[in-house]
């Protein structure tokens, strides 16, 4: 045997290959855990997360918002005209509400109705009783010192709640109510650093995580994250991603919190900021789509979003075309 009669033994190739050909070869969605058992990770932490953020404190919160909340709208009516008292009787229309606001002075009415302010009437509501309101200085700086961590939600009612009667008559502008100056301060405390936020976004990044862990090396994750907003959501997520393969779509309907976005979240490299309208034609906005399934992202991640659209059926339709066959739906609301 000569001594070159086994060279090819003795050699190699380095093959270089483009990693995002690699990372094509595996589908995340098709290697989940089923659902329920996705469920039941985020199931395992509830209690932890409620006791870790003092959820059974600020549980005394959400019944102060709903007090603050009828106060605005007896204190609103007055202002359109109406002063409440026992046998009063009239209609929505009578109120001067903008055209685009009838839906939400339909809804405000309900509210009323839920607290037995309110009945309905043969043609409209009678009035059965007055409430006591108290949307006072003392009482705000209460609940302020009760609840420090709610300031993003009690700031926020406040000034929705002062110019409620403002907006329905289309007076006011309630996105410059949301946002005064174009500022995201008071939105990100309430849907990033509130223990309400905390729970759920905690909850939302607990399943992500835990489908993400089960994909093996040279698997590429898909993520889109419908209006995604302040990113608080976002937030959450984000460091819970492996390092390498993840291809995250940060999505809202409005440019300006793309803009926020992009400074925001600048350390995450593989981070891509795209306008989605989800009511609205995909494909004319750039998104590939498949019918009944086949879409190109493997998790659709919804926080809060979801509910504020004007055709859930068609909504979720639209969710189902950008969604990867086995891929999942996380999605939070705050009831």
């Amino acid at each position: 045997m000569g001594r070159n009669d086994h060279h090819d033994e003795l050699l190699y190739e380095v093959a270089w290959r483009l990693l995002d050909e690699q990372l094509e070869d595996r589908c995340a969605a098709e290697q989940f855990s089923a659902p329920d058992e996705l469920v039941g990770v985020a199931a395992t932490q509830i209690e932890r997360l409620r006791d870790r953020h003092a959820l059974h404190h600020y549980d005394g919160l959400l019944h102060e918002l709903e007090s603050l909340s009828t106060g605005y709208i007896v204190v609103a009516l007055e202002r359109l005209g109406l002063a409440l008292r026992p046998g009063l009787r009239f209609t929505a229309g009578s109120l001067g509400v903008a055209a685009r606001h009838h839906q939400l002075i339909d809804h405000l009415l309900q509210v009323l109705a839920e607290d037995a302010i309110i009945v309905p009437s043969a043609d409209g509501w009678e009035v059965v009783r007055v409430p006591v309101v108290d949307i006072g200085e003392a009482r705000w700086n209460k609940l302020l010192e009760t609840y420090p961590l709610g300031r993003g939600e009690l700031t926020l009612t406040r000034r929705c709640g002062e110019q409620l009667a403002a907006a329905l008559t289309g007076d006011a502008d309630p996105l410059e109510l949301l946002f005064p100056g174009g500022s995201l301060e008071h939105a990100e405390q309430m849907y990033q650093l509130s223990p309400y936020a905390h729970f759920y976004n905690s909850l939302a990044a607990e399943v992500v995580a835990a489908a993400a862990e089960q994909l093996p090396p040279g698997t590429r994750l898909r993520v889109l994250e419908i209006g995604a907003g302040t990113g608080g959501t976002t937030s959450y997520v984000l460091p819970r991603l492996p390092a390498g393969g993840v291809q995250y779509t940060y999505s809202d309907v409005s440019p300006h919190f793309l803009v926020r976005a992009r400074e925001k979240f600048a350390e995450f490299g593989f981070v891509d900021y795209r306008v989605l309208d989800i009511e609205s034609d995909l494909a004319a906005q750039g998104f590939d789509v498949g019918e009944g399934g086949g879409g190109p992202f493997d998790i659709v991640i919804a926080a809060n979003v979801l509910h504020a659209t004007a055709d859930l059926r068609e909504t979720f339709a639209n969710v189902k075309r950008l969604l990867a066959p086995e891929g999942l739906v996380v999605m939070t609301e705050m009831i």
